[in-house]
């Protein structure tokens, strides 16, 4: 799925192409819960795998950018636990929009949750609505050490 913010357009088209999607926002995506431990830290410096190393040079990047978290280097491996182990993720389907038109909101998505008078015309998307960080990470680190 593209970047919403980035491509607005391509993203509806995908949220309206009809097949079943699951997306993981940027609030789940970004929470201080996917941050490496100490411990995850130290099996990938002690690790002699290229992968490992790439992770913490990803780290170092974001972190030298002042990115507040390791999230910024982990989104798209998130992404890619949703398809490999959907167990791992809370899920709920939402009807949701992307905006296209208005420029202070381009490229924002728009959930329509109400119980009442609801917007029949939008796709119904399954939404991460939180995810198991610790066995996440523990996966990731293990699978890259």
């Amino acid at each position: 799925m593209p970047n919403v913010s980035v491509d607005p357009e391509a993203a509806r088209a995908v949220f309206h192409a009809g097949f079943r999607l699951t997306a993981i926002g940027l609030d789940v995506a970004t929470r201080p819960e996917l941050d490496l431990g100490a411990a995850h830290l130290a099996a990938l410096a002690a690790s002699a795998t290229p992968e490992a190393a790439f992770l913490l040079d990803v780290r170092a990047f974001v972190r030298d950018r002042g990115f507040f978290g390791d999230y910024c280097g982990l989104i798209d491996s998130l992404a890619v636990a949703a398809v490999l182990e959907p167990g791992r993720f809370d899920l709920v389907d939402l009807r949701v929009e992307v905006e296209t038109r208005s420029e202070p909101a381009l490229g924002q998505t728009i959930v329509d949750a109400r119980e009442h008078f609801v917007w029949d015309h939008l796709p119904t998307i399954e939404v991460a609505a939180d995810a198991d960080f610790p066995r996440f990470l523990d996966r990731l680190v293990g699978t890259l050490s």
